[in-house]
């Protein structure tokens, strides 16, 4: 996936952080971090119950024995709870 960097390009010399009293007591750098537009890939792999399509025989349209709608459990990840949903037969809007 491409993502191209953002954010600001400009450094600021390690003397300029001193000179301003950017560190604490120690000489550790303080420091105040805001992200915006945020992009996150998750990577999972899931499995399809085989009864979706283990039940099929010669003649029938297959379309007919697969659900409308298949969910996940849920999972956390990035400290939220998440499911997927999938539509096998194409979008959940009929428009």
């Amino acid at each position: 996936m491409d993502c191209p960097a953002q954010g600001n390009r400009n450094y600021i010399p390690v003397s300029d952080l001193y000179s301003r009293n950017f560190t604490d007591n120690n000489g550790e750098f303080q420091l105040e971090l805001s992200m915006g537009h945020v992009r996150t890939m998750f990577d999972t792999e899931f499995r399809l119950p085989t009864s979706m399509f283990g039940q099929l025989t010669r003649g029938q349209s297959p379309v007919a024995k697969i659900p409308a709608k298949v969910e996940t459990t849920y999972f956390t990840f990035g400290g939220f709870d998440w499911n997927l949903a999938l539509y096998p037969q194409g979008t959940s809007d009929p428009s």
